[in-house]
């Protein structure tokens, strides 16, 4: 990286989230905004949560060398969902925001196949992650060489 140390950022974390569900609503990518009940948990209101991303972001790149790998994955995972930052695809994001950190703190990617259930559909995120969802039809693959957040086919996709 430019910075010369691994970091993450919101930029990332909006990014992940607006690759994950990008066919499925319109406020992918952007913070939530207004309340939401999550089961059992009332995620922090809808105002602090720029403020929330902002502390989160900094403790990572904080603990980032002082933590084991699986340690700061799984906080990744865990605060994510707590603060619960988007309107939709909060599991989803968390997953890959996790395994982002696993990955870049290891220094590539972990050995196995990946596994896509529908390949070149809204189900494939940017990571090549397979995730089955319930889309009536295929957009445009969302990850390609080259690709911006602005390039994605939100026309062609089922709302």
């Amino acid at each position: 990286m430019a910075v010369g140390k691994p970091f993450l950022s919101q930029t990332v974390v909006k990014a992940i989230n607006y690759h994950a569900i990008a066919c499925l609503h319109p406020y992918a990518g952007e913070y939530r905004p207004c309340a939401v009940t999550v089961g059992d948990h009332d995620p922090p209101d809808h105002y602090r949560v720029n403020a929330l991303m902002d502390d989160f972001v900094n403790e990572v790149n904080r603990y980032w060398n002082d933590w084991d790998e699986v340690s700061l994955a799984a906080y990744v995972l865990w605060r994510l969902n707590w603060i619960h930052p988007f309107i939709n695809g909060n599991g989803r994001t968390a997953r890959a925001a996790c395994y982002f950190v696993l990955c870049v703190k290891l220094g590539g990617w972990l050995p196995g196949t990946i596994i896509r259930n529908c390949p070149g559909s809204c189900c494939e995120n940017s990571l090549g992650f397979g995730t089955t969802l319930p889309t009536r039809r295929p957009c445009a693959p969302l990850w390609s060489p080259g690709f911006t957040a602005h390039d994605a086919p939100l026309a062609d996709c089922d709302r």
